[in-house]
């Protein structure tokens, strides 16, 4: 299930921050890179999921960082 934009915390016009708190087990916060229609576009595919689940795993030590990007 794609997270919903709601449970983000806008930091800048760039930066949006996925807090740990959101999904039980998350290691760290995870910081997405993205303009407002780019986070209107990846809030609806899995690429915010593949965020937080970076920050699931035993190896994150600092908050796991995620670049939206479309066309690739």
């Amino acid at each position: 299930m794609a997270i919903q934009k709601s449970q983000l915390r806008k930091l800048d016009d760039y930066r949006w921050l996925v807090p740990r708190s959101v999904k039980p087990g998350m290691l760290t916060d995870a910081l997405i890179y993205a303009d407002d229609g780019l986070l209107e576009q990846i809030v609806k595919d899995l690429s915010v999921e593949q965020a937080m689940n970076v920050a699931f795993g035993d190896g994150p030590a600092q908050r796991s960082d995620f670049a939206g990007r479309r066309g690739f």
